[in-house]
């Protein structure tokens, strides 16, 4: 078997596992939220960047 394989095999069982998910705490988001604040620029940035990137790309896949 591949290294390919067993990754894509990997990530299917993993997206396909059955265990609940608890929902995250509020405490932890606004943990989170402290830490990013400083980063906020370039957080934004990335995300419009990133959502640009993938506009982008969508025409390319049809071709």
């Amino acid at each position: 078997m591949s290294m390919e394989s067993t990754a894509w095999t990997q990530l299917y069982s993993v997206m396909n596992a059955t265990q609940d998910r608890r929902p995250l705490a509020r405490d932890t988001l606004r943990r989170v939220g402290a830490f990013a604040r400083p980063h906020r620029r370039r957080i934004t940035q990335f995300v419009l960047l990133r959502v640009a990137t993938a506009l982008l790309a969508v025409p390319a896949v049809g071709r």
